[in-house]
């Protein structure tokens, strides 16, 4: 999915909303500032549906860490880097 979109500067977060089940994350996000380019990571998802929701957490070293409050707690289980991890199935 391609939706060109222009900032006067790039945010400090960046938020969108997929309705569809059948959709492929990618891992990074590309824009062009001033004729250079500017890669964001991914940093989290949140999956959310009848009144529940996961999520997957991303720190800056790549490790990827999921939580759900029903089997989780109040904890998060380790999934290991982003380059091996699936990103939890919603």
């Amino acid at each position: 999915m391609t939706q060109p979109i222009s900032f006067k500067s790039i945010p400090s977060v960046l938020v969108f909303e997929i309705n569809s089940r059948h959709i492929k994350v990618s891992k990074t996000l590309k824009f062009e500032q001033e004729g250079e380019p500017v890669v964001l990571d991914i940093r989290g998802l949140i999956y959310h549906g009848d009144f529940h929701f996961t999520s997957c957490i991303i720190g800056t070293d790549g490790m990827v860490w999921y939580h759900d409050g029903i089997t989780t707690r109040n904890s998060c289980e380790n999934e290991g880097d982003l380059t091996s991890s699936l990103l939890k199935i919603c």
